[in-house]
C-alpha cells in the first residue's frame, strides 16, 4: 500500500503516468493493478497509466537510490528491521530520504478486494508478459486497457466483470505470530547477545514482541 499511500497525498490530478521495468514480481501483478483501480476509484484522479520500460533499457533514478542505500549500510550494523530506517535517514545528509514506517494494520487484503483474480492481464495474453502500458479510468471501472507496443494508437480491453467494493479490509487484525519452536530457538540466540546495544524503545519492542522475552 505503499503505492496507493503516495497517490493519496497527491493534489486533485487528471492523470497520473507511473513509470516501472517489468519484473511481474514486482510491479506487473494483479496487487498493483487492484491498487491502481482502488486509487481511480476512491482518490481524485481521472486516469492512471502505468508504462513498463523496455527489458535492457530500465535504468532510473530508483536503481541509484538503492546502490547508495546498500553502500551506507556496509558501514552500519543491521540488528532489528528498524535499524535499516537509520541507514535510509543517512543516506543523503543534504537531501536525506523522506521515509514512512507501516505497521501490520497499514496493510489490506487486495485479495478479497478482487476475488475473481482476473486482474493480471499478463495472464490474458497467451504470448505471455509483452504489456507496455496498462490503464485504468474512473470513467470505465472494471475495465483494464492496454497495449503490447507503445507505438499503437488504440488500447485492447479486458473486461474484469463489475466493479469491487471500494471499501478495504485490514489484512491482519494482529501481528504475525511464529512457532513455538522457533521461538524457543530464537529466545536462545538473543540471550548470547549484549542487551546493551538494545537501547531503543523500537528494538526492545521488536524483541519483545518476536522473541517473546522480557528486557
Amino acid at each position: 500500500m505503499i503505492l496507493y499511500r503516495y497517490l493519496s497525498g497527491l493534489p486533485v490530478t487528471v492523470k497520473v503516468i507511473l513509470y516501472s521495468d517489468s519484473c511481474t514480481g514486482q510491479n506487473g501483478n494483479q496487487f498493483i493493478t487492484t491498487v491502481l483501480f482502488h486509487a481511480v476509484q476512491v482518490l481524485h484522479i481521472d486516469i492512471i497509466e502505468q508504462k513498463f520500460l523496455v527489458p535492457g533499457h530500465t535504468q532510473m533514478e530508483c536503481n541509484n537510490l538503492h546502490s547508495v542505500i546498500e553502500h551506507v549500510q556496509r558501514y552500519q550494523k543491521i540488528y532489528v528491521p528498524n535499524d535499516w530506517l537509520n541507514v535510509m535517514t543517512s543516506t543523503m545528509r543534504k537531501h536525506p530520504y523522506q521515509t514512512e514506517q507501516f505497521f501490520c494494520g497499514d496493510f489490506d487484503d487486495l485479495k478479497a478486494y478482487c476475488p475473481t483474480g482476473k486482474l493480471t492481464v499478463a495472464e490474458s495474453l497467451s504470448t505471455g508478459w509483452k504489456i507496455r502500458c496498462i490503464r485504468v479510468s474512473k470513467a470505465s471501472p472494471g475495465t483494464v486497457f492496454y497495449k503490447t507496443d507503445f507505438s499503437e494508437l488504440e488500447y485492447s480491453q479486458i473486461e474484469q466483470g463489475p466493479s469491487p467494493s471500494i471499501v478495504l479490509q485490514p489484512l491482519y487484525d494482529r501481528p504475525l505470530s511464529i512457532s513455538k519452536l522457533k521461538s524457543k530457538t530464537c529466545c536462545l540466540c538473543v540471550q548470547v547477545v549484549s542487551f546493551r546495544l538494545c537501547t531503543t524503545t523500537s528494538t526492545k519492542h521488536f524483541l519483545q514482541a518476536i522473541f517473546c522475552i522480557t528486557i
